[in-house]
C-alpha cells in the first residue's frame, strides 16, 4: 500500500493465498501467522496455511511487474505438522521460518515433551524466478521470535528438546545462518519458569541476548562480556 496525496491508504497489489481448512495447533486463527517479512528492495515473505504442509511464499515487492508475481512457494516442515505464528527473519538472500506447529500452552513442553520442532530457511536463487531449501534446522523453538545478529551471522532461538527423561531444560541456541549448524546451546533454566511463551529473543548493543520469561528477564551473554 502507498499513502495518496489527501493522506489515505491505496491499494498497490494483493495476492491471494491459501488459508488452510483449519486452525492449527499451534495458531491463533485461520490463515497465516507470518507478519510479512522484506528481504532488501525486491522481495517479501510469508507463509499460507495449506494442508498437508505450510509453504513459504515469496513475491516480488515493486508495484508492478512483469509476469507473476510470487516468485516461489515452498513446502516446509513434516506433513502434517507445519504451522508458524512468527514473521520470518530475512537477510542476504533468503528468509528463515520456524515451525510452532503444536504449542497449545505450557502443558506442550511439560514432562520432558516439545513440539515437533524446525527451522528451515528458503534461499532465492540468482536469476530470482525461484527458491530452494538452503537448511533446516531440527531446533525445537515453540514460539520465540527468533533475532539474527548480522554481525555474526548467527540466528538466536529459544529452544525447548524433547527428553525422554522428563527434563524440561530451556536453551538459547544459535543456528549459523549459511549452514543451519547450531553452533552454540546455552542452558537458561528448567521447568515452566523458564518458557518464553511467545515473547521475543531481543539482541543489545552489548552483544547480550534477552528473553522475557515467566519468571522475569533472562540475559545471556559472552563470559568475557561481563
Amino acid at each position: 500500500m502507498h499513502a495518496a496525496p489527501e493522506g489515505t491508504p491505496r491499494t498497490d497489489w494483493r495476492e491471494t493465498y491459501d488459508r488452510g481448512t483449519r486452525t492449527k495447533p499451534g495458531q491463533i486463527n485461520q490463515g497465516t501467522g507470518a507478519t510479512p517479512a522484506l528481504l532488501g528492495n525486491s522481495y517479501i515473505g510469508s507463509t499460507d496455511n495449506a494442508d498437508p504442509r505450510m509453504h513459504v511464499l515469496v513475491y516480488r515487492r515493486r508495484s508492478h511487474v512483469n509476469g507473476d508475481r510470487l516468485v516461489c512457494s515452498v513446502p516446509v516442515f513434516r506433513p502434517g505438522a507445519s504451522a508458524t505464528e512468527n514473521s520470518l527473519t530475512a537477510w542476504g538472500n533468503g528468509f528463515t521460518v520456524e515451525n510452532d506447529y503444536g504449542y497449545t500452552s505450557t502443558k506442550s513442553t511439560q514432562g520432558g515433551m516439545s513440539t515437533p520442532g524446525g527451522i528451515t530457511k528458503i534461499e532465492v536463487d540468482k536469476g530470482g524466478d525461484s527458491c530452494h531449501v538452503g537448511w533446516t534446522s531440527k531446533e525445537q523453538s515453540p514460539t520465540v521470535v527468533t533475532k539474527l545478529s548480522r554481525s555474526n551471522g548467527l540466528l538466536y532461538a529459544y529452544s525447548k528438546p524433547y527428553s525422554s527423561k522428563g527434563a524440561d531444560a530451556w536453551y538459547l541456541a544459535a543456528p549459523d545462518w549459511r549452514t543451519g549448524t547450531t553452533r552454540f546451546r546455552t542452558l537458561t533454566g528448567a521447568g515452566d519458569a523458564y518458557n518464553n511463551n511467545w515473547s521475543p529473543i531481543t539482541l543489545g548493543p552489548d552483544g547480550s541476548a534477552y528473553i522475557s520469561t515467566y519468571s522475569g528477564i533472562v540475559r545471556v551473554h559472552d563470559r568475557a562480556g561481563r
